[in-house]
């Protein structure tokens, strides 16, 4: 699957509903929103729930995308740049609380929610190949004043050297919000299949270019654990290292 209609985008997802004074959610299955010509088309992501998955700075990654996240960490601070990941690979059911719980906060339509949030089996962030990543000096977390802090700068000049491209950049094929902050791992065999059909929705030059690069990996590669090597230090501790993204 390489594309979805623009004309109408179909989410296909399990509608989580609050039931009051119950401590675990009830879940309707078989429910699907419908987005006209100026919603997303957000693609359906497998969740890594039963993979191998490391742990840095409070959130869980793939290996391979660790071990990279980790080594442009260690540079961007060689540079000045501190940067915090702010979020990893996040579960359906958080993903789920974060859609339905935006919405009822905000007072707006799951279609307007889904503008900004992507529905539960659809984040790229289910895959572990995602971060969100901030300035620790300068915090403008899920702001798209991120790209003119110092680490903003630094991601978009860098990150294709570890592999890491923006997932959703301006004027996106996806029609998804401009997301400076938000990053997928292309360095292994394994992630660029994941996200093969997101990635064939750009124009070849695109792929070419430092935005989108083509890292050339054949397999997922070892990552030391994380918790333990001296690679993890390179990041800012984050008050609330749980703390996730809401896209």
């Amino acid at each position: 699957m390489s594309s979805f209609p623009r004309g109408l985008v179909l989410f296909a997802f399990a509608l989580t509903l609050a039931v009051s004074g119950a401590s675990t959610p009830r879940t309707a299955l078989g429910q699907s929103l419908a987005i006209g010509n100026a919603g997303p088309a957000h693609l359906p992501y497998a969740s890594n729930a039963d993979g191998v998955l490391y742990k840095v700075n409070g959130q869980f990654l793939r290996p391979a995308a660790a071990a990279a996240l980790v080594q442009m960490a260690e540079e961007a601070r060689r540079d000045g740049v501190l940067l915090i990941l702010r979020s990893g690979y996040r579960s359906r059911d958080e993903q789920s609380r974060l859609f339905f719980g935006g919405a009822r906060e905000r007072g707006i339509s799951l279609a307007e929610r889904a503008r900004v949030s992507a529905p539960p089996g659809f984040s790229e962030h289910h895959t572990g190949f995602a971060v969100d990543l901030d300035d620790a000096r300068d915090p403008h977390y899920l702001r798209q004043s991120f790209d003119r802090t110092k680490a903003g700068r630094w991601l978009a000049e860098n990150a294709s050297r570890f592999c890491y491209e923006l997932s959703f950049p301006r004027g996106n094929p996806q029609g998804v919000t401009y997301e400076p902050w938000h990053w997928r791992f292309v360095g292994s065999k394994e992630a660029r299949r994941v996200f093969a059909p997101a990635r064939e929705m750009f124009a070849p030059d695109v792929l070419d270019s430092g935005t989108a690069p083509d890292c050339g990996g054949n397999t997922d590669t070892a990552a030391a654990d994380t918790e333990t090597t001296s690679g993890a230090t390179v990041f800012a501790a984050s008050e609330n290292p749980s703390e996730v993204a809401v896209d």
